[in-house]
């Protein structure tokens, strides 16, 4: 008796360590971000000290945005390099308009009308051009991005002093019900993308399209539409940082937004989308978003040179890249040694 009794405490505790370790396994990402939050607060007194929490905030929907539009680019097999270069025009054509006498509201939907024609622009590529997303949006991040330091001659623009430019001025650095209007924004924005994803047809599509193009399309999905929906959010998305940014900055800089994109891929990546398609949710982009903000933050605070955070954020794609693809063959492997056993 007393042996059985070791015997099913033994096992009872095999059991209680391997479901630890697969809960492990599946909230991975999640510790990180607590291993995260505890390291940066003993290594920096100002890390959670409530000036700072408001500046992470603040920072979080910029590169946030543009991340969640790249989800939805990246669960379709695709992805969007553009968007840094977006910003950077946005930021300079809102600075520009604003200066000249134009009013909060055609400023604001001039900058959705450019995002969304680049994102069309690169969906049409993709689609009827039979080209590699990566070569698109590749090209278009030039091309955009020059368009910005032509349109300003490689100078900073301001906003102006006009009272629609002040009113402009004011919308980042507000608060909405004591949160900061940046996150609120983003909140928004997000439960749309959220319901969007993972509650209408148009986000099934997306999925079915990133797992099979080709069955998805024998399945009656319209591949086309699908993608150039995707791309139209991923531009539509970074015209919104590049909005939230000139507003902050109450300024234009043609190149403000190089390196963005970089922040948004690593974003979605460490948040478990797989750059194979198919793969990946929302909410895993908002732990990776967290992750790369806090990141970037407590770096700064630690005054670790802009140059050695590219060296990284750059690491950190790779290292998450690595470990999805080796997640991905092992579940191949896990299947296919399924059904040699049923065989």
């Amino acid at each position: 008796m007393t042996v059985t009794k070791k015997a099913v405490s033994g096992h009872n505790r095999a059991n209680a360590g391997t479901a630890i370790l697969r809960w492990m396994g599946r909230n991975s990402v999640f510790l990180v971000l607590v291993a995260l939050v505890v390291v940066g607060s003993m290594v920096s007194r100002h890390f959670l000290r409530p000036g700072n929490i408001e500046s992470v905030a603040r920072n979080l929907p910029i590169i946030g945005l543009m991340a969640i539009g790249l989800t939805f680019v990246i669960l379709t097999a695709g992805i969007d390099l553009s968007v840094g270069a977006v910003l950077s025009l946005i930021v300079v054509v809102s600075s520009y308009h604003l200066a000249n006498g134009g009013t909060i509201v055609s400023t604001i939907l001039m900058c959705l009308a450019i995002g969304a024609c680049v994102g069309i622009l690169n969906a049409v590529l993709i689609t009827k051009g039979r080209l590699e997303p990566f070569i698109v949006t590749l090209a278009t991040l030039s091309i955009v991005g020059g368009a910005a330091l032509i349109f300003t001659d490689g100078q900073t623009l301001s906003i102006g002093s006009s009272d629609q430019a002040m009113a402009y001025a004011e919308i980042s650095p507000s608060n909405l019900l004591g949160v900061p209007t940046p996150m609120v924004i983003f909140l928004v924005l997000f439960v749309v993308c959220v319901f969007l994803a993972h509650h209408t047809q148009f986000g099934r599509n997306v999925y079915a399209v990133g797992s099979n193009q080709e069955a998805a399309r024998l399945a009656g999905v319209n591949v086309t539409q699908t993608k150039i929906g995707v791309y139209v959010i991923s531009g539509l998305l970074a015209a919104v940082s590049g909005i939230v940014w000139s507003s902050r900055l109450t300024a234009g800089d043609p190149i403000g937004g190089e390196g963005y994109e970089l922040d948004a891929i690593a974003c979605a990546v460490i948040g478990g989308a797989s750059l194979f398609g198919g793969e990946g949710s929302l909410g895993g982009t908002l732990i990776g978003i967290l992750i790369v903000t806090v990141l970037n933050n407590l770096m700064n605070l630690l005054g670790i040179p802009p140059y050695s955070q590219k060296i990284a954020k750059g690491a950190i794609i790779a290292l998450a890249v690595l470990v999805e693809r080796q997640r991905q063959l092992h579940r191949q492997t896990t299947v296919v040694a399924k059904f040699a056993v049923e065989g």
